[in-house]
C-alpha cells in the first residue's frame, strides 16, 4: 500500500512540478513574438462530487515567417485548480484585441505560451508528497 502511494506521488509530482518546471526553463530561450488576443475566459469544470475547478482559456494568434498560428496555452501548469479569483485577474490582463507578446518554441512553431514563468502553486503536490512520506515512515516505525 505504501509503495503504491509513493509511486502515485512520484508520477503526480512529475506531471505537476518537474515537467512544467523543465518547460518553463526551456521557454526562457523561446522567441518573443507579437501576438493578438482573440478571446479570453475561464473554463470551469465540475466533478461528480460537485467540486469546481477552473483553468485559463486565452486564445491568441501569432505569425512566424508569414505563417499564421493559434494557441491557447497560457502557461505550463498541468490541469485545473480552484483559484477562480486569481484566474479572473489574469484574464482581465489580456482583453480581446490586445497585442501582447507570446513565446514560441524555435523547434516547433505550433508550441507557444503567453507566460513562461514557473507558477508557485505547483509546489503544493510535492509538499503533500513529503508529508505523505513522513506519515508512512512514522506509521511503519510504530508497527
Amino acid at each position: 500500500m505504501g509503495i503504491t502511494i509513493l509511486l502515485f506521488g512520484l508520477v503526480a509530482g512529475y506531471f505537476t512540478v518537474l515537467q512544467p518546471w523543465w518547460k518553463s526553463k526551456a521557454a526562457q530561450n523561446w522567441i518573443a513574438t507579437p501576438c493578438k488576443i482573440i478571446s479570453g475566459g475561464i473554463q470551469d469544470y465540475q466533478d461528480r462530487r460537485g467540486v469546481k475547478t477552473y483553468s485559463i482559456n486565452i486564445t491568441y494568434q501569432y505569425q512566424i515567417a508569414g505563417q499564421a498560428y493559434q494557441s491557447s496555452q497560457y502557461d505550463f501548469t498541468f490541469g485545473s485548480l480552484n483559484l477562480k479569483a486569481g484566474y479572473e485577474e489574469i484574464v482581465q490582463h489580456y482583453p480581446s484585441g490586445m497585442i501582447s507578446v507570446c513565446y514560441v518554441n524555435p523547434r516547433d512553431n505550433t508550441d507557444a505560451v503567453l507566460s513562461r514563468g514557473f507558477q508557485n502553486i505547483v509546489w503544493v503536490p510535492p509538499f503533500c508528497l513529503v508529508v505523505a512520506i513522513v506519515i508512512l515512515f512514522f506509521a511503519a516505525r510504530l508497527k
